[in-house]
């Protein structure tokens, strides 16, 4: 028991090591870029980043909240309804289905078709 913990605790500390050297590396290939550089590596980390949470734009739709036009992500997901069904029998249901998210780059707002 107690070596299996050991073993963890090891694990967790090199892992932490390894994830600081990780990161300085990477922060020391970027301060060695010029200014204008580094503005465009952070574009490319953001543009990713909005990719992977809300997908790819679509130029053709229109935000129904702002209605501003082009800055639409869209990504298909599914959606998961958990509930409780009953108070004697307590069966639990899950309900999933397929939805469309969309998200607004100028408004912010994200919503599911």
């Amino acid at each position: 028991m107690w070596s299996t913990i050991c073993g963890v605790v090891i694990f967790v500390i090199v892992l932490k090591i390894v994830i600081n050297e990780i990161n300085r590396r990477a922060r020391k290939k970027f301060d060695s870029l010029s200014p204008d550089e580094q503005a465009i590596e952070l574009q490319k980390q953001y543009e990713a980043k909005q990719h992977y949470l809300y997908g790819s734009i679509n130029e053709k739709l229109v935000c129904q909240h702002c209605q501003v036009q082009g800055k639409i992500r869209v990504k298909r997901v599914v959606i998961s309804n958990e509930s409780l069904t009953g108070n004697i029998v307590k069966v639990k249901t899950v309900h999933k289905a397929d939805a469309t998210q969309m998200h607004c780059e100028n408004c912010r707002v994200t919503w599911n078709v």
